[in-house]
């Protein structure tokens, strides 16, 4: 079945449980209408879009947001010549037992003009990315930019001649335990896909003896079970504004996941996106430490009656924005710009979401018991390609 009879078989069984007219009147009304970004930016929150939506309107109001991803490789066939072909899910599969982390998956456009967003993992080491939209017609990308720790890459169509419809950004942050929501993609047959579920927790980001900047700052976990074909596809809240992007499973190195589904949160999609954009990577603020978060055995020791005690710092790297600035190994940062900071988990999502290399932000370090005042420049972190 194609996607424009599974749109109508649904929309046929929706309006025969409430009736041709009526529901035909609220669709009308609940129809969502276009919000044009700009090229270098997620649109902008959907003013007064407050109101939860049916799911199948949800649904069928999103799709054509959404697209296929499938890459190229030049592949060497028995006559020992090159072609470039589309692998096949076989195939995918093969190369990601081999550790190639790319493959076919889903992706959503952030503008009007084309400009989409996946999962770096998908299209690593594509020669040739193909993005299917959901009417089944087809294009070759360009990849304006990747970035491995966040595991996002934005691409550009410039060939498009339908009328594009991105998908809006949820006013605020990304989404709060109990919330519900929506993962949207389209599979290897073009056929919509859709599941939904509730977030079940939003991971702080890094954990014990990881370097800041090397983390997903605010993952959200729900427990909804999305297939691999939606990969790189949207998590819409009940309004149907986008709150996250679900995550390749193919991609490692994430703590805490606890077999819960991950999805990168919209506030790290559209730090990063800006970046990727206008220079092909990302440019992240780097203070030069490790650390880890405070545990019981450490608040024992401080005798603190709190966990809350701030950023333990394990380790500061020669030459860094902290060893300038005078932080050392065992300080622990309590505040960030008379900010007070829980957890090292805490201060890198703050560092990573809010500032920008060559930001100048004013430590309270504690340090033998005494509080001590500290100014620090912070530095750049090369990210993004290997």
């Amino acid at each position: 079945m194609n996607v424009s009879a599974f749109r109508a078989n649904g929309r046929s069984a929706l309006m025969a449980l409430s009736g041709i007219l009526m529901l035909g009147l609220v669709l009308a009304a609940l129809t969502w209408r276009p919000v044009l970004g700009q090229s270098q930016d997620l649109p902008a929150p959907v003013a007064g879009a407050e109101t939860p939506l049916d799911p199948a309107v949800l649904y069928h109001s999103r799709l054509d947001s959404v697209v296929r991803i499938e890459i190229a490789r030049s592949l060497t066939g028995p006559d020992g010549e090159e072609t470039l072909e589309t692998l096949s899910s076989d195939i995918l599969f093969l190369e990601r037992m081999l550790g190639n982390a790319a493959g076919s998956g889903s992706g959503f456009f952030i503008d009007d003009q084309g400009t989409l967003v996946t999962n770096h993992s998908l299209v690593q080491g594509a020669e040739q990315i193909h993005v299917i939209l959901s009417d089944g017609s087809w294009h070759v990308a360009e990849l304006l930019g990747e970035d491995t720790r966040s595991n996002l890459a934005v691409l550009r169509i410039d060939d498009l001649a339908q009328t594009i419809t991105p998908i809006s950004l949820a006013d605020g942050a990304s989404a709060a335990v109990g919330d519900q929501v929506y993962a949207i993609g389209l599979d290897g047959a073009l056929q919509g896909i859709m599941t939904q579920g509730m977030v079940s927790r939003v991971e702080n980001g890094v954990r014990s003896s990881r370097e800041l900047g090397h983390i997903i700052p605010n993952m959200i976990q729900s427990d909804m079970r999305p297939t691999s074909d939606m990969a790189g596809g949207p998590l819409l809240n009940a309004r149907g504004q986008l709150v996250g992007m679900i995550m390749d499973t193919g991609f490692g190195g994430l703590p805490g996941q606890n077999s819960l589904p991950a999805a990168i949160p919209s506030t790290l999609i559209a730090r990063v996106t800006a970046d990727l954009i206008a220079e092909g990577e990302f440019i992240s603020p780097y203070l030069g430490i490790s650390g880890h978060d405070p545990s019981l055995r450490d608040a024992l020791v401080l005798n603190s009656p709190t966990l809350h005690l701030g950023a333990m710092v394990d380790g500061v790297q020669s030459g860094s924005a902290a060893e300038i600035g005078g932080i050392q190994p065992g300080d622990i940062l309590v505040d960030l710009n008379d900010q007070a900071i829980g957890s090292f988990a805490e201060l890198a999502g703050h560092l990573i979401l809010n500032f920008e290399p060559g930001d100048r932000v004013a430590f309270t370090v504690l340090r033998e018991g005494e509080r001590i005042p500290l100014q620090v420049t912070l530095g750049t972190l090369a990210t993004g390609r290997p």
